[in-house]
């Protein structure tokens, strides 16, 4: 189930893990305003994948000039989860966006990171697909019904072995079909994907909302959301950081959320809905029509938020626990703390 966004000011929540000993002695510090001058701004670094939903009101607050009213002159980096890690490691980028299961598995590795402000408490993947007779929740139809089409087809998703492939299939099994008999998985990258389907080389995909949208303007159709299915449950998101940083740095995380809080905020706001429309067609390839855009701003609005979400984080322990990802009895506690005061 979807959870509620709630605003919550200048009180980001704030998640907690230890930091290795080297991470202590590299980990990079958000460089301070000068003393002398009230105007002076902080310099913060963000990386995030390319476009994507949790992506998108960073860089609308930094076009609406709302991370600058909270004191941070805001660099966004386009980074993969995994290169961006390294970089926090490294002390080159200050935050980054990352997923419940990237945070487990770091855990795992000894690498210790910050949870500080979360942005999706949802998976948010759409099912895909060029042909018209599939079942399709729009339809009617449920996740099960959905499901149970893809006996037979070749089905895409970012990377086989990723955490939307493990979901996909623990789905399935739960259902009785099996993913490694009944169906073809196979990797390909969401805008690959969207070529991929048009040219009939896959049935259906598994694709960001943002590309969703762009398959259905093609003459797609968009059948399945993966908050609806039970196994995709967890898969949250949210900024990290180094416990160092964060330690150093407690009035910065709290800006920058306040900053992200007040930027979903402005998604529906009537006043900025001109910067909105055109970052979603120039930036993230909404096709320029009413109906797209209306469609991608209102999934924008109600899918981002700045909580950080227990119930989520405990079910994506279980899952990798079932994975192996888990190999020792990490725990809610161990990776989440109390809100920064």
């Amino acid at each position: 189930m979807m959870m509620p966004r709630k605003s919550i000011g200048l009180r980001p929540a704030v998640a907690v893990a230890l930091v290795s000993a080297a991470v202590l002695a590299a980990g990079c510090v958000a460089q301070q305003p000068d003393q002398g001058g009230q105007d002076a701004l902080i310099k913060v670094s963000v990386a995030t994948a390319g476009s994507s939903f949790p992506r998108f009101p960073v860089e609308l607050g930094q076009q609406l000039g709302i991370f600058k009213d909270e004191g941070i002159d805001l660099e966004i980096v386009t980074a993969d989860p995994t290169a961006a890690m390294a970089a926090q490691m490294a002390g080159s980028i200050d935050m980054s966006l990352q997923a419940t299961p990237n945070l487990i598995v770091a855990r795992e590795n000894g690498q210790h990171f910050v949870f500080f402000c979360g942005s999706t408490p949802v998976f948010t993947q759409r099912l895909t697909t060029m042909d018209a007779s599939m079942p399709a929740e729009g339809n009617g139809d449920d996740w099960q019904d959905v499901l149970r089409s893809l006996k037979g087809k070749t089905i895409s998703v970012a990377a086989v072995g990723d955490s939307i492939d493990l979901m996909l299939r623990d789905g399935l099994r739960g259902l009785g079909i099996d993913p490694e008999k009944d169906l073809t998985i196979i990797g390909i990258k969401p805008d690959a994907a969207r070529t991929a389907l048009t040219q009939g080389q896959v049935d259906a995909a598994f694709v960001p909302p943002y590309v969703d949208v762009q398959i259905v303007a093609d003459g797609g159709f968009s059948v399945l959301k993966t908050e609806s299915i039970p196994s995709f449950a967890g898969y949250s998101s949210a900024f990290t950081a180094t416990k160092e940083w964060v330690e150093a740095n407690p009035d910065v995380a709290r800006r920058f959320c306040a900053g992200l809080d007040r930027s979903i905020d402005a998604i529906d706001d009537p006043e900025h809905q001109e910067v909105v429309d055109n970052l979603l067609t120039s930036t993230y390839g909404v096709p320029e029509n009413r109906a797209a855009v209306d469609s991608a701003r209102a999934t924008q609005a109600s899918i981002v938020s700045t909580e950080i979400h227990r119930d989520a984080i405990e079910s994506m322990i279980e899952k990798s626990k079932a994975w192996g990802q888990g190999g020792r009895a990490i725990t809610y506690e161990e990776l989440v703390a109390p809100p920064a005061r």
